[in-house]
């Protein structure tokens, strides 16, 4: 009678077991989705640093370049 009790009580639960199952999932796909959105975030902040990064460059040497046009 035991067995057959368990079962029953398997059964009734397979259901909810199956929506948290779908729970995990959509729970993964947000995580992995927020992941690829926080690389390419990442992605075009590293490409916006290194063209600051250039423009800095090209201003100092311009910068030096009117110093010592003034200092000779």
């Amino acid at each position: 009678m035991k067995n057959v009790t368990d079962s029953c009580i398997f059964l009734v639960h397979w259901p909810s077991a199956g929506s948290f199952g779908d729970l995990l999932d959509n729970r993964k796909q947000r995580i992995l989705n927020t992941i690829r959105n926080s690389e390419e975030l990442r992605r075009k902040a590293i490409e916006q640093l290194e063209k600051a990064r250039a423009r800095l460059k090209k201003v100092e040497m311009e910068a030096d370049q009117f110093r010592n046009q003034w200092i000779f």
